[in-house]
């Protein structure tokens, strides 16, 4: 089982950090050094020497789609905040959000997104999920929403 606390040391292990550094990030979220032994056996990570950092070992294809993953939890975090406050006439596409089960079914959703709450509140999705905004738009502070 890939619980959420290994899913974030895991997303976390980039080549660039020490183990210490993970486990001191993620200790406030309940990450422990089991959680870095699961993955370890489970073939997620490899361990280096002393000197090197653990990396994800994974190929292009398994790396894409952790990505494409991590996208969309996000994602989906962010695009039913933005859709909550609209109440009734939000409903629907709450609903459908709700009922996206992959980062393409959410992805989809955006331009329905986009026109309920407008370009602007919708950056901070667009760049969670594509890495860019799709319209150049700067995004909102958090204070204005």
């Amino acid at each position: 089982m890939f619980t959420p606390s290994m899913h974030t040391v895991f997303m976390l292990c980039d080549g660039q950090r020490s183990m210490g550094q993970v486990l001191g990030a993620t200790a406030g979220l309940g990450a422990t050094s089991e959680d870095v032994r699961t993955l370890l056996e489970l073939g997620w990570l490899r361990a280096g020497t002393q000197q090197e950092t653990a990396a994800p070992a994974m190929d292009e294809r398994t790396a894409s789609l952790a990505l494409e993953h991590a996208r969309y939890v996000e994602g989906y975090r962010w695009a039913r905040q933005l859709t909550t406050g609209l109440g009734l006439r939000g409903l629907r596409l709450l609903l459908a959000i709700e009922s996206a089960t992959d980062y393409q079914q959410l992805a989809s959703l955006v331009p329905r997104i986009r026109d309920a709450v407008g370009s602007a509140r919708a950056a901070v999705l667009e760049l969670v999920l594509f890495g860019d905004v799709q319209e150049k738009t700067v995004p909102p502070s958090r204070a204005s929403w």
